[in-house]
C-alpha cells in the first residue's frame, strides 16, 4: 500500500513541476548494465556501462533576435563480454555541434545545424574516424498557437551519405501545454 501512495505523490508533484526545459545548459549521465545473465540471473561476466556529458551554450543577438547554440559533447561505452576478446574495452565519441537559428519574419525561421564528431575505440578517437553530420529545419508559424516544421537530415557514416526527411509541428494546447512531434 505505501508503494502505491508514494508512486502517487511523486506522480503529482512530477505533474505540478512543469519540467520540461526548452534548454540544457550541462548534462551528464551514467548507464550501467549488472555483471548477470537477465534469463539464468547469475554472474556471467557480461556487462556494459555508458557515459555521457554534454554543453549547450547559446548566444544571442538582440538585433534580430538569431542565436548560435554550441552544443560539444562526449560519450563513452565500456563493454565486457565473456567469450569475444576481439571486442574494443570501449568505444568513444566526441562532437561539437554548433546550430544558428535565424528569423526571418514572424511567421518563418530557419535552424542550421552542424555535427562534426569523431568516433573510435580504444585510445583511437582522432584516428580516420571523422563523421560529418548536420540538419536544416524550416518553421512556419500558421497561427499564434501552430507552427509547422520541415527539414532535412544529413551523415555520412560508413563512407556512404544518409538523408532523413524532418517533418513535425509545435502546437499549442494550451497556456500550461504544448504537442511536440
Amino acid at each position: 500500500m505505501s508503494k502505491i501512495f508514494v508512486t502517487t505523490v511523486c506522480f503529482f508533484i512530477m505533474n505540478a513541476m512543469n519540467g520540461q526545459p526548452y534548454l540544457d545548459i550541462a548534462s551528464a549521465g551514467i548507464t550501467s548494465s549488472p555483471n548477470v545473465s537477465v534469463l539464468k540471473r547469475n554472474n556471467t561476466g557480461n556487462s556494459f556501462r555508458y557515459y555521457n556529458t554534454g554543453l549547450n551554450l547559446p548566444m544571442f543577438f538582440g538585433k534580430d533576435s538569431s542565436v548560435i547554440v554550441l552544443s560539444p559533447y562526449a560519450e563513452r561505452w565500456d563493454i565486457e563480454i565473456d567469450n569475444l576478446n576481439d571486442l574494443p574495452s570501449h568505444l568513444q565519441s566526441l562532437a561539437l555541434q554548433a546550430s544558428v537559428i535565424k528569423s526571418f519574419s514572424k511567421k518563418w525561421n530557419i535552424a542550421l545545424s552542424v555535427i562534426p564528431r569523431w568516433n573510435g575505440d580504444n585510445d583511437a578517437i582522432f584516428k580516420n574516424n571523422f563523421q560529418l553530420g548536420g540538419a536544416i529545419l524550416a518553421s512556419y508559424k500558421k497561427k499564434q498557437q501552430f507552427t509547422w516544421k520541415l527539414g532535412l537530415y544529413y551523415n555520412r557514416a560508413l563512407s556512404v551519405d544518409y538523408f532523413f526527411p524532418l517533418v513535425g509541428t509545435d502546437w499549442a494546447l494550451n497556456t500550461i501545454n504544448d504537442l511536440f512531434w
